[in-house]
């Protein structure tokens, strides 16, 4: 009995190790993008480009890091003197007998700074 629970115990930890072993690099990949996205908002909102322009950096950058984005989940949007980018994805992580996928809702702002008048 004690062996059968060791094995059971064994082979949960080497489950979870490989589950880890496939979740860490789709977590990079989503953190990186995110850091992206975040940095074209921030930029974006004082530059002359367009969201089309921003929209195909971001896509670029999305296939680079293996991505499954399709274009129309990347928005990017001005109003005013913001821009606004958000996206939808959901990986799909290649786990024997349990189908899993992680879902990510990355998303940024950027306020360009007005000067004030004295």
């Amino acid at each position: 009995m004690r062996t059968l629970r060791s094995l059971f115990g064994l082979a949960l930890l080497a489950g979870l190790v490989y589950a880890t072993y496939k979740a860490v690099p789709v977590y990079l990949s989503a953190f990186e993008f995110e850091d992206a996205i975040k940095e074209e908002a921030r930029l974006g909102a004082y530059s002359k480009r367009s969201e089309e322009q921003i929209h195909d950096v971001l896509m670029k950058k999305a296939s680079e890091l293996q991505i499954p984005l399709e274009p129309t989940h990347l928005i990017v949007s001005r109003s005013g003197d913001d821009l606004n980018i958000s996206a939808d994805y959901a990986i799909p992580l290649d786990v024997p007998n349990l189908p899993l996928s992680l879902k990510f809702h990355p998303s940024s702002s950027g306020h360009r700074l007005r000067a004030v008048g004295l």
